[in-house]
């Protein structure tokens, strides 16, 4: 049987930097790898170019849209959805890329979350024309496009529909029922949502992490294993 594992996705750095930094704090204390979706125009004006070279061990950052706007006019929110064109898409997955790398040159990886986990079906095979290795979105979603790794979260801690999960035993239970299907559960935070209890319920739930032994993966690691298979 595979080892089980874990990796935790926390999107929309560029907001609220004060809540990142605490949030990161917790992954520093445990020694633990973040992997976080930055907003290329909002990184852009809030850090300078080599930001967090300090953290490699515990962070990677990839991108999370172009400016996180919703272009829809009905429907749900989307900022790769049906309205946009092939070509517009196509200028702002290339300038996140390229936004995103060069502000974070040490912890880049090619990934790539949609905001809101939406992107037409229609936009995937530009993501791997203008560089980007991995999508990643939520649950069972399936990939169209050849050449690109798909690397889901399945357990939403601070923005399901359902609610927070407001305990370390609450999270546990999503990641072992999730397990019972995957040797890899995904983990989404959004830091921005996070009161004073959730740091407390995270900090619980990564020392539980740390203390069982876990494996806690980068999208590198998962994406490089993969291709090892």
């Amino acid at each position: 049987m595979k080892t089980k594992s874990l990796f935790f996705r926390n999107d929309d750095l560029g907001w609220m930097p004060q809540q990142f930094e605490r949030l990161l704090e917790l992954f520093r204390k445990h020694e633990l790898i973040l992997c976080t979706a930055a907003i290329p125009l909002y990184c852009h004006d809030s850090y300078k170019k080599g930001a967090f070279a300090a953290d490699k061990n515990v962070l990677e950052i990839h991108s999370h849209g172009y400016s996180h706007l919703d272009h829809q006019t009905e429907g749900k929110k989307a900022e790769f959805g049906s309205s946009r064109t092939t070509e517009a898409v196509t200028h702002d997955l290339t300038r996140s890329l390229q936004i995103t790398r060069d502000l974070f040159p040490e912890l880049y990886f090619e990934a790539f979350t949609p905001p809101w986990n939406r992107i037409e079906d229609r936009f995937i095979p530009v993501l791997k024309e203008v560089g980007f290795k991995v999508l990643s979105r939520d649950g069972d979603k399936t990939l169209p496009a050849a050449g690109l790794s798909e690397i889901n979260i399945h357990v939403d801690v601070h923005t399901s529909k359902k609610g927070k999960l407001t305990s370390s035993g609450a999270i546990w239970e999503q990641v072992q029922s999730n397990w019972n299907s995957s040797d890899l559960c995904g983990v989404m935070l959004h830091h921005k949502h996070m009161d004073d209890s959730d740091f407390t319920t995270l900090d619980a739930f990564l020392g539980e992490v740390k203390a069982k032994g876990i494996p806690v993966l980068s999208y590198r690691e998962i994406y490089e294993g993969n291709r090892g298979n």
